[in-house]
């Protein structure tokens, strides 16, 4: 933790427990000294300990860089050659996985490259272009970015992408990997994301014992399910949220509005160019199509399950498209007991929140039907893309994943979300079914609530997945 203070910087460490530790001084108040910047500095780990600071000068207008060791010790100040418009003190800086760090200014105009000391070592313009659109969070995407070799720049299309917006700043991995975290401009909505682009540069192993530690803790306590399930009786591993569909090539989310699979998509959104003016109030009709992302059209793809937080999941999905989704990601379809055991909880009861059923406890029965508000029938038009955007007043009748923190179905000191309502979850049963009930099912039978009257191939826009895997021993 660096601190500047009255002209100096404070520099301690944080234990587990919250409380100031080493490099603090043995009486707890954090080791101290003149500092070499103005506020407005900039701080990332050291791959050797300690960290690499960057910033205005004091009494300057030049940039310099530094290194707190892990004794909390500020090194020598380094004058560098990136240049700042007057009263600007914002800059950017991200560090190497083999040591150093890319350090530029706020607009990327330059990048300059810091060793492990913060010493210069290169400098370079930033090539122009950034990904076109607005940015309610973060900064339009940069089309490029620094490579760790100094004065390399290599073209990255999913950050300079259409509506890609970067908070904070992208960070090259050990694995070769550029990773970063944004939001994305998809229509109306504003999505957080995190990007990945791997094989972008080589692996490197960073100084010290650190991979050695790292896999000797793997190697030590192996993970029984991966990161996005959650462990059920240590024998069965449940996505924690209900699935959004991802091209398993790029990654890229598709259309939770739409079918996945190219025809489908094609003729559901012919339809409902046309049809969406014949039925329904005058309101409804005026109501446009979700917008489908251009590359999606025309493609045959490796559809895969991702679970995500605070996403909209996607509907429209036959039984065929959630087992090959699941079996892309390495996992399969949940049976049915294995649906209703990882719904009840472990404290096995009834709903994923007690023994008795609560109204709005989960996003089901609710008080509107999504095609009798928009085609005054509840019992037509299930293919319309527009379903899952209905409101009811003020409140969406369909919700983001993990939207309603009550209905989560604890195991251990983790949970499972939306077991019940919100989308119909196919399970694997020979004849085709789906369970959990959607949000506009009229059904209080909580975990036990299943429909099995439609084949593998049915889909309308409340028929979603989340998937299961056996538990690592």
């Amino acid at each position: 933790m660096i601190e500047l203070s009255g002209g100096r910087l404070h520099v301690a460490g944080l234990g587990e427990d919250g409380k100031a530790g080493a490099p603090a001084l043995s009486d707890g108040r954090a080791r101290s000294a003149a500092s070499p910047v103005r506020p407005g500095f900039v701080a990332v780990e050291r791959a050797r300990g300690g960290a690499i600071v960057a910033g205005v000068g004091v009494g300057s207008e030049e940039v310099v860089a530094f290194v707190v060791d892990p004794a909390g010790r500020v090194g020598p100040v380094a004058r560098t050659s990136l240049t700042v418009r007057p009263g600007e003190t914002g800059l950017r800086l991200s560090g190497l996985p083999g040591g150093g760090a890319l350090l530029s200014d706020e607009g990327r105009r330059q990048v300059v490259w810091l060793d492990e000391e913060g010493r210069e070592v290169g400098a370079a313009r930033w090539p122009e272009g950034a990904a076109e659109g607005f940015c309610l969070d973060g900064t339009p995407g940069p089309r490029f970015y620094p490579t760790a070799t100094a004065g390399g720049f290599v073209e990255v299309g999913a950050l300079g992408a259409a509506g890609t917006c970067v908070v904070g700043e992208p960070g090259w991995a050990t694995d070769g990997s550029l990773r970063w975290f944004g939001t994305r401009n998809e229509g109306r909505d504003v999505v957080p994301e995190v990007g990945v682009v791997r094989g972008l540069g080589p692996a490197v192993e960073r100084p010290g014992e650190e991979a050695t530690v790292v896999e000797a803790v793997k190697a030590a306590a192996p993970r029984p399910c991966p990161p996005d399930m959650v462990l059920v009786q240590g024998t069965l591993c449940v996505d924690r949220f209900e699935a959004s569909m991802v091209d398993a090539a790029s990654g890229e989310a598709l259309s939770p509005d739409f079918p996945v699979t190219p025809n489908l998509l094609e003729i559901t959104l012919g339809d409902w160019s046309t049809g969406r003016s014949r039925m329904g109030g005058v309101h409804a009709r005026a109501m446009p199509l979700p917008l489908v992302p251009g590359w999606q059209r025309g493609q045959k793809l490796e559809v895969m399950a991702v679970p995500r937080r605070m996403a909209r999941p996607n509907g429209y999905l036959t039984g065929l498209v959630a087992e090959s989704a699941c079996a892309a990601a390495g996992k399969r379809l949940c049976t049915l007991p294995e649906f209703v055991l990882a719904c009840r909880g472990q404290d096995d009861t009834p709903f994923p929140y007690g023994e008795t059923y609560v109204e709005g406890a989960c996003n089901v029965f609710r008080e509107g039907h999504p095609a009798a508000i928009l085609h005054d029938n509840a019992s037509i038009g299930h293919l319309d893309p527009r379903l899952n955007h209905v409101r009811a007043g003020e409140a969406p009748l369909f919700r983001r994943t993990g939207a309603t923190p009550t209905c989560k179905s604890r195991w251990g000191s983790d949970a499972i979300y939306d077991m019940v309502g919100n989308l119909d979850e196919w399970v694997d049963e020979e004849g085709g079914a789906f369970a959990g009930g959607f949000y506009a099912r009229s059904t209080r039978n909580g975990c036990d609530a299943v429909v099995t009257a439609h084949p593998k191939s049915y889909l309308d826009y409340s028929t979603g997945v989340r998937c299961c895997k056996d538990a690592e021993p």
